[in-house]
Order: structure tokens, then sequence, then C-alpha cells
């Protein structure tokens, strides 16, 4: 019996589907492998920026270009997260193939889309052109994250995708960590829901401040720094002085700004010239550089500054320092003498106080015993080597009859100075 040549088993050589199979999945269309590589090069745009910003925190924290690590560092995370969705999303395709998964999907990007772009306008209208420009590279993915589950891809892409029946046999143990990991990412896009929301509430604060507290009367100093670096100080000068009188400059510890200030400003002005400001990092003024935080780094560049803009109330000084302020003049005054007339220390360190030596030592040693665990004769020995060393610091300064130190019954000092404002000038001689 002759063979029908038109019949053919439905049967394929194993090697031929194989191949077959082999071909389906690297036959990727051109779309998705243009977001694959756009996801894959946002990622390592994360990746390289957290470790750039870590690598800049601890060996060049005075970076040019860097205005707030922090912002910096979540909007590095924020670009890292997702760029990993697109990748995910253009290499997979939506994870649960549903009306009611992908309305979601995209309802969340459109969320964080509009919240990048909010944040950015706002960042861009207000000062923050760094943060601006990240935000835009933001806006960016999520509008490539919106393309990816919207624009349909190839199906072939797909095999071994939730779905699959071998995937949804419940003894496949990849089935079971598939499923694991995409209900770990929509827990992680819940976070980060919450985390582009606080984002976005910064931003718009951030503006809103500007917007209503922007300093109607302050000025701007412009401090010339080393390494030709220029940084702005907001600060306010108010009332006048005679010939014989000196301007009056108050300085506070690291937290304490133009703010602390202002009720005794507005109580004095008529009296005599007044300045203060917000030191950098505080306020309206630039940011700190991380060689700042020793104040003596900036404090001649600070003076040069406010003698250059009040030509009619030129040095030497009257500084009255409050805490840490006190430190900063103290060691300002070594180095520059013609800068001050006098100074006025208060709520200062004990040793530069009017107190007794046994009451210096007496609250010196308690504290140290308890948080330093030192014992009775240590302590003392540390005090007397306190105090010697804050005389010989005194005897470098000049004029010393000019600088005023009171005790806080004898002046009101601490918050009590707002309700009793006028002490200092009352005291401080012309």
């Amino acid at each position: 019996m002759p063979r029908d040549r038109s019949y053919s088993p439905n049967i394929s050589s194993p090697i031929i589907e194989a191949e077959k199979l082999r071909q389906s999945k690297a036959m990727i269309p051109p779309n998705r492998t243009i977001f694959l590589s756009l996801g894959v090069l946002f990622t390592l745009t994360g990746v390289i920026a957290l470790i750039a910003y870590s690598v800049l925190i601890a060996y060049i924290p005075d970076f040019w270009f860097v205005r707030n690590y922090y912002f910096n560092i979540w909007t590095s995370i924020f670009i890292l997260y997702f760029g990993i969705q697109v990748l995910i999303e253009a290499k997979s395709g939506p994870w649960f193939d549903s009306k009611v998964c992908k309305f979601l999907d995209v309802s969340f990007s459109a969320y964080c889309l509009l919240c990048f772009l909010a944040s950015s306008a706002l960042f861009f209208i207000f000062g923050r052109i760094d943060l601006g420009v990240w935000y835009i590279v933001l806006v960016a993915l999520m509008a490539m994250n919106i393309v990816v589950v919207l624009v349909p891809m190839n199906e072939v892409s797909k095999v071994g995708m939730f779905g699959d029946a071998d995937e949804n046999d419940p003894g496949n143990v990849s089935s079971c960590c598939t499923s694991s990991l995409r209900v770990m990412n929509w827990f992680f896009r819940g976070i980060f829901f919450i985390l582009v929301g606080l984002a976005t509430i910064s931003a718009v604060l951030h503006g809103l401040g500007v917007i209503a507290f922007w300093p109607e009367n302050g000025k701007f100093l412009n401090l010339h720094l080393d390494q030709d670096q220029m940084q702005k100080v907001h600060y306010v000068c108010e009332g006048s002085s005679s010939n014989e009188a000196a301007t009056v400059i108050f300085e506070s510890s690291a937290s304490h700004g133009l703010a602390d200030w202002i009720g005794i400003l507005k109580a004095n002005a008529e009296k005599r010239r007044i300045c203060v400001w917000d030191k950098p990092g505080l306020g309206w003024s630039d940011y700190l550089y991380g060689y700042q935080k020793e104040p003596s780094n900036y404090y001649g560049a600070l003076l040069r500054a406010l003698k250059e803009a009040e030509p009619n109330y030129q040095p030497p000084y009257v500084g009255v320092g409050w805490g840490g302020g006190g430190e900063t003049l103290w060691k300002f005054a070594i180095s520059q003498p013609e800068a001050f007339k006098s100074l006025v220390l208060y709520e200062v360190h004990l040793i530069f106080t009017q107190w007794t030596e046994s009451e210096v030592k007496n609250i010196k040693c308690k504290s140290e015993g308890v948080i330093g665990g030192k014992d009775e004769e240590e302590c003392k020995y540390a005090v007397d080597f306190e105090l010697a060393l804050a005389k010989a610091k005194e005897d470098l300064i000049p004029n010393p009859r000019k600088r005023i130190r009171c005790r806080e019954q004898q002046c009101g000092l601490a918050y009590g100075i707002f309700e009793n404002p006028q002490f200092l000038l009352d005291n401080i001689p012309n």
C-alpha cells in the first residue's frame, strides 16, 4: 500500500521545539528592548548616585554642587526604586494581568508623576535647581512606567509568567517564589506611595515658606570665602549709634540665628545700632559647608562683608555672645583684637563666669561624675586645668576691663532675656 505523503504526524522533534522556545524568548520587540535599556540606565543611575553621595559625605563634604545631602540621598533612592519598576514592567508586563491591576498600576505611576512634576516646578521656582533636575528625571521614569503598562507588548516574552499553567501549579517552587515577590513589590509600592507624598509635602511647604516668610527687611551679605567660593548670609541691622557708641553684634550657638534676637533688636534699636544674622545653614542664609562647623573658618569673611555693607558703622564692634556664641567671639577676638571694642559673654561655659572655683567644681564634678564616671580627684584636676586654660586665654584679650561678665541671676539671662531685653545695652560701655 503506497504511503500518503500528505499525512504528517503531529509530533515535533524535542530539539526543534527547544529551538523554537529559545527563539521565542529571544524575540523581544524593539519597544520592549528600549524600555529595558532605559530601565537598566536609570537603575544604574540610582546606584551610582547613592554610592557617589555616600563617598562625598564621607570624604568630600564640601563638594561644590551638593547643597543638601538628605534631599539628594532620598532622590537617589527614588530613582533606583522606580528604575527597577521600569525593568520589572518592561521584562514581564503587568504582574497581575487584569483590568483592575492595570488600572492600579497606571494610577500609582500617574500619582507619582504628578507629585514629582509639582515638586520639580516648586524647586525650580524657589531656588533648588539641583532637586528640580533630579525630579525631572523622576517624571520621565514615571511616564515610562505608564507607557510600559499601557502599550501592548509581545506576549512571547511572558513565557513562564504568572498565569501560565506550570506556574499556577501549587507544587511549583518557581510559582510560589514569583507570587511572593509580586506581593512584596506591591507592599513596597504602598511604602513608596507614602514616601512620595511626604516628599511632595516637603516641596510644597518649602515653597509656601518662601512665599510667606521671605524677609522683607533683611538683606544679604556676600561672603567671599577661600577656594573662590561665594556664600550669602541673611542679616538685619537696625538703629543708629553716635560716633562714640560702637555697633553691637550678637552671636549665639550653632542652632540659633536671627529669629532668637528679634526681641532684643526691636527693644533696643532706638539706643544703639544692632546687627544680627542667620548663620550659614540657618534661616535664609546659604547652606553650611562642612569646614564651617568651626565658625572661625568663616567669621573673618562675615565681619569683612558686614564692614563693606555698613560703611557708616565701622568696627570695632561690641560683641555679645550667648552660649556657644561666646566661644566664637572669644576665639575670634584673640586672633583679631582690632575688630572688637568689648565682649559680653552670657550663659557660657562655667569657667567664663564669675562663679567661685568651689561653685564651679561642685557643679562640674556632679555632671562629670554621672556622665563621665570620673571620681572627685580626677574631676577637680580637670576643672583646675580648664580654669588655668581659661585664665591664659583671658590674658590674650585686649582691654579686659571692657568685657562684661554677669550671672543669670544678675542679668535675667536665658529665655528670660526677652522679658528684660534692655539689660545688655544698659550695661555696655560706649
